[in-house]
C-alpha cells in the first residue's frame, strides 16, 4: 500500500520511479506517492524515472518536478520512456539506466584532500593473491561526479589484475614512509615474489571500510550496522586474528544466512560488546508491535546511556523485525 511505498523509499538509498501518464499528467497514485514524499522531507537519493504513454507522455516531466523540488535528489540521466509497450530501444535505456543507479562513489570527496603530489601504493588482488606497486599519478579529474584517474606502467604485473577485476586501492605515503615499503613494492614484481608475506593482514582490502554494506555515498549511514559491522570485525581480529591462524579480514556486514562457527562468535563478541549481556538481560520484553517495541526499548536505551539505534538494531537481529520510524539520528557520515 501507499504507506509501505513510503517507508521503503526512506529505506533504500536508490529508488525507481515508473508510472503512465494521466491527463497530461501522470497517474494519481504515483502522484500521491511523490506528495508524500516531498511532505516528509525526502532527500539525499539517487532516483531513476520510467514514464509509459502512448504519443505523448508526460509522466516523466511530472516526477521530474516533483523530485527536483525535493533536496539533494540525484535523478539519473537517462529517463526511460515507453511507448505503450518495450521494444529493444527501451530494454537498452533499462540497462543504462540501470547502471546509472548502481554507480557508487566508493569513497570520500574528503580523501582527495590528501591527494598531492607524490608516491602511492597501488594494491589489487587476483583471487587470492595480493599485489602491489609504487606508483608517482593519482589526480582528481571531477568533482561531481566525484572521479580520479590513476596511471599505472603497462608493464607491472598489478595493471594485468587491475584490467580483469577492475577493483584497486590507492595508499598516500608520507615523507615517514620506511625505505623498504619502497624496496619491497617496488624494486621487484609480484610474478616472482609474494609482496605481502611479511604482512598479517591484506595491504589491499582484507579490511575494507569501503565495503558497499557500510559505505553509502548519499550519507546515510545506519550507525546500528555501521557499530555492529565493526564490532564484528574486531571481534575477528581479537578472537581469530592476534595468534596469526587467520589472515583476511574484510569489513562489512555479516552474512547471516551462511554463518560459520568463526562468524557466530564474531557476532556473539559484536552484540556483547556493544550491548553487555547482564543489561540485556534486563531489558523489556515487549513483542507487540513495532511502534509499541520502539517506544519501549529507546525509553529503555535512554535509562541505560545506551544509542536507542544499536538496541533497536540488535532488536531487529533477533526478531527480523525492520520496520521501525528512522529519523537524521540514525544516520553518521
Amino acid at each position: 500500500d501507499l504507506a509501505e511505498a513510503v517507508e521503503d523509499a526512506f529505506r533504500y538509498s536508490t529508488m525507481v520511479v515508473a508510472a503512465p501518464s494521466y491527463d497530461a499528467g501522470v497517474f494519481p497514485i504515483m502522484n500521491d506517492f511523490l506528495h508524500h514524499l516531498k511532505a516528509k522531507a525526502y532527500q539525499n537519493r539517487k532516483v531513476g524515472i520510467i514514464e509509459n504513454g502512448t504519443w505523448a507522455p508526460s509522466a516523466g516531466k511530472v516526477m521530474t518536478e516533483y523530485l527536483t523540488s525535493m533536496k539533494d535528489i540525484e535523478i539519473c540521466p537517462t529517463m526511460v520512456s515507453i511507448r505503450s509497450s518495450a521494444n529493444e530501444d527501451t530494454y537498452k535505456a533499462m540497462d543504462h539506466l540501470a547502471d546509472e543507479l548502481l554507480t557508487e562513489h566508493i569513497f570520500e570527496k574528503e580523501s582527495m584532500f590528501s591527494v598531492g603530489y607524490g608516491l602511492y601504493v597501488l594494491t589489487t588482488k587476483d583471487g587470492t593473491k595480493d599485489n602491489g606497486c609504487i606508483i608517482n599519478t593519482v589526480q582528481q579529474v571531477t568533482s561531481e561526479p566525484n572521479r580520479i584517474s590513476v596511471t599505472v606502467s603497462k608493464q607491472n604485473y598489478s595493471t594485468s589484475i587491475v584490467s580483469k577485476t577492475g577493483v584497486f586501492n590507492i595508499s598516500v605515503l608520507t615523507e615517514e614512509t620506511p625505505f623498504s615499503l619502497f624496496q619491497n613494492f617496488g624494486f621487484q614484481s609480484g610474478k616472482d615474489v609474494d609482496k605481502f608475506k611479511d604482512y598479517t593482514l591484506s595491504f589491499m582490502s582484507d579490511i575494507n571500510f569501503a565495503g558497499s554494506d557500510i559505505d553509502d555515498t548519499t550519507g546515510s549511514i545506519r550507525i546500528d550496522n555501521f557499530a555492529f559491522a565493526l564490532m564484528h570485525e574486531i571481534g575477528h581480529i581479537y578472537l581469530h586474528y592476534l595468534d596469526g591462524s587467520r589472515s583476511n579480514c574484510k569489513l562489512s556486514i555479516p552474512d547471516y544466512d551462511n554463518e560459520s562457527a568463526d562468524e557466530k562468535e564474531a557476532n556473539t563478541f559484536a552484540a556483547n560488546a556493544l550491548i553487555p549481556n547482564e543489561e540485556w538481560k534486563n531489558a523489556p520484553k515487549v513483542r507487540m508491535n513495532p511502534t509499541m517495541i520502539q517506544r519501549k526499548y529507546t525509553q529503555w536505551a535512554i535509562e541505560k546511556g545506551l544509542n536507542k539505534w544499536i538496541v533497536l538494531g540488535r532488536i531487529s537481529y533477533e526478531t527480523g523485525m525492520y520496520k521501525f520510524r528512522s529519523d537524521e539520528s540514525r544516520k553518521i557520515g
